[in-house]
């Protein structure tokens, strides 16, 4: 077997694999396979990579162009059946993606499955949903988020430029980079030292909406991996109280490492139960803000996780709507009167965003809009802030700030 069609072997089992699985993210598949095969050079890792991501973000496409049919199955694809799939992608990554034909439906070009397309389609009208689709094609970019505790955002721009790593600063942020070339730096000095943190430029957009000031008493009540509670740490000048809640422990463990490493002394952490554990009626009407970074479809990183397309079904929005208005409403309680409450999550879909605060508010008449929120994008209505890919080249994003009366 030659090596092309070894990649391409290697390729099709990992996106099977990705495919009958739920759970794990690609990243985290590629790594586990890298580390089973210390064989491969990075070329060699690089080359299975591009195609396995290749094949994800133009599934449907793929597999028109191969069966002619415009519907992908019901069932997950096998190995066999993606072989021919990842072989044409690479010749895709080769040659560059073929002409639109004209048997080629919009969700199939696009490659979305039907119900994606038609949601946005309707949300976004028919101009701005094709952008947005084709941004979803794309690879995202690698972004930075320097940790304004220790280092200033021009000298890491500065010493990453001297070392060949072109970036320029993210817009409408003042401590956000984007990197032009992909690359790991996670054994970087700047990282190492906890200069930078590896974070969307997107996701560095919701911390600042918190407003948190220094003496402050925080809560981010799904802190999960961290990446907002080291923003919003930053944000306090390490100084008040900031409580990391999530009620997977796992999680608030791997968050340690990163709180020595950036040098963040204000956190507690804490694993609930549930949204409605005891534990936090000791928080009733104590917290100056409120950060709700609730669980979501995803569906506003694409370009980072195009498997979710294809395992997320239009059936389980309602649950996550569930999911969702339980935790903001669980949340609320801890809120002082006069404090903030900020919702957000990485969906593009109004009915986990827009959708769930109007629902909210109707419920809870000591909560409005807090006036002037949407600065930072200039989108959206007063206090909603609506990141879109083809707009910011960053991630999708839903944020919202409410205020206590």
């Amino acid at each position: 077997m030659g090596l092309q069609a070894h990649y391409n072997r290697l390729a099709s089992a990992l996106v099977a694999e990705i495919l009958q699985q739920q759970e794990q993210a690609v990243d985290g598949i590629l790594r586990r396979t890298f580390r089973q095969h210390k064989q491969m050079g990075s070329r060699d890792r690089r080359r299975v990579s591009d195609r396995v991501y290749l094949t994800l973000r133009h599934l449907r496409r793929l597999h028109h162009q191969i069966t002619g049919a415009t519907e992908l199955p019901a069932e997950p694809l096998d190995q066999a059946a993606l072989l021919p799939l990842t072989t044409l992608a690479a010749d895709w990554l080769a040659e560059g993606l073929p002409p639109r034909g004209e048997e080629e439906p919009d969700p199939c070009f696009y490659s979305l499955p039907d119900w994606l397309w038609h949601r946005w389609h309707e949300q976004f009208g028919p101009a701005q949903s094709e952008q947005l689709a084709l941004a979803m094609l794309e690879p995202g970019f690698l972004e930075l988020r320097v940790n304004t505790m220790k280092a200033k955002r021009q000298q890491v721009a500065r010493q990453l430029s001297q070392e060949g790593l072109e970036n320029s600063p993210l817009k409408g942020n003042s401590c956000g980079l984007r990197l032009t070339e992909r690359r790991t730096l996670r054994d970087h000095p700047l990282f190492q030292q906890g200069r930078v943190e590896i974070q969307d430029g997107g996701s560095q957009q919701i911390a600042p909406l918190v407003n948190a000031k220094p003496g402050e008493k925080i809560v981010d009540f799904c802190a999960g991996g961290g990446g907002k509670t080291l923003h919003l740490a930053a944000l306090m000048q390490n100084r008040g109280e900031l409580l990391a809640l999530d009620n997977q422990a796992h999680r608030l463990e791997r968050l340690k490492p990163r709180l020595k490493r950036a040098g963040v002394r204000v956190v507690q952490s804490h694993t609930i139960a549930h949204e409605q554990d005891p534990w936090l009626t000791r928080w009733h009407e104590k917290a100056d803000a409120v950060l709700v970074d609730a669980p979501c479809s995803g569906l506003g990183t694409l370009r980072r996780h195009p498997e979710i397309k294809w395992r997320l079904a239009e059936a389980a929005i309602p649950s996550l709507n569930q999911q969702q208005q339980s935790l903001l409403n669980a949340a609320a309680k801890l809120v002082r009167p006069g404090g903030r409450l900020v919702y957000a999550t990485c969906s593009l879909l109004a009915a986990e965003n827009s959708q769930v605060i109007e629902a909210f508010l109707a419920q809870h008449d000591s909560f409005a809009l807090q006036p002037g929120a949407d600065a930072l994008s200039g989108e959206g209505e007063p206090s909603q802030l609506q990141l879109l890919p083809h707009q910011t080249g960053s991630d999708g994003f839903y944020a919202v700030a409410l205020i206590r009366s």
